[in-house]
Order: C-alpha cells, then structure tokens, then sequence
C-alpha cells in the first residue's frame, strides 16, 4: 500500500454556522422579526412605477402629435421658410430653426 501525501488530503470543511461575537445578534432560538411595514413598500413600488408609466404615456403622447398634420402646420411649416419636405424630414435631416421656435 502507497502512503497519501498529507498535501493532497483536502482541509475539513465544518458544516456548522459561524459563531458571532456579538452577544446582541439574533440565533435561531428568538422571535423573527416582521421587517418592516408591508403596505409601506407597497406605496413606495407603486410611486416608483407611476414614473415609468407617466414616462410612456408622455413619450406615445407627443411621439404621435410631432407627426400630426395640424401640428406641423402651426410650428413648423412656414416658420423660418421652412417647406412642408422640411419639416416631415427625417430627425437628422430637419432644418436647424426646427428646435428654436
């Protein structure tokens, strides 16, 4: 029989939790605590949603109305001599008074 080298044996790895030092920390034997209130995370996820929500809704909004026949009417066609091509360009190709009105 071949002896094992003691380097090839792998350290014991306990299965027990840390200890902690503190005296104060919460073990297995006490009261769970409730972690705060329910209905305040509640309010808090659904402030923090309406600003997704109203950030769609402003963005369909006035990503329809930039297209609008009447719309281009009154802001851009014929402000600075722009022509109605002008102003149903592509965004890079819009004339540079487009955004000055």
């Amino acid at each position: 029989m071949m002896p094992v080298a003691e380097e090839s044996i792998p350290p014991q790895v306990s299965s027990s939790p840390p200890h902690s030092a503190d005296p104060t920390a919460p073990t297995a034997d006490s009261e769970p605590h409730d972690g705060g209130s329910r209905l305040y995370a509640i309010v808090v996820c659904v402030f923090a949603s309406l600003g997704g929500l109203f950030f769609g809704y402003d963005q369909g909004v006035t990503g329809g109305v930039l297209v609008m026949d009447s719309f281009l009417a009154d802001f851009c066609v014929d402000y600075g001599k722009n022509s109605a091509e002008m102003c149903r360009a592509q965004p890079h190709l819009l004339p540079s008074n487009w955004l000055t009105f």
